[in-house]
């Protein structure tokens, strides 16, 4: 595997297309389109992390995409109203 990229290639052996770098950012299709920062994979699960901090959560490879630089946008948006709004 290389870091330069969050796809490693087609892994459809393992019957997903492909495989998502630990600290790529990925889309979970399954949940709401919810986006987090791969931490860990075991196979074909994944583990992964809201960009804007949060639980961590499992997800089968087949309901990840790897994320567009809109979606990392958003959660960080997403992010940075919930840090202002916490402030007095």
């Amino acid at each position: 595997m290389h870091n330069s990229s969050a796809v490693d290639g087609p892994s459809e052996a393992q019957g997903h297309p492909y495989t998502l770098e630990v600290g790529s950012v990925a889309r979970d299709t399954r949940r709401e389109n919810l986006v987090g920062r791969v931490m860990a994979h075991d196979g074909a699960r994944y583990q992964l992390r809201p960009l804007n901090g949060g639980v961590e959560w499992e997800a089968p490879a087949e309901d990840l995409v790897p994320a567009e630089q809109s979606d990392a946008m958003s959660a960080e948006v997403a992010r940075a109203n919930a840090h202002s709004r916490s402030r007095p």
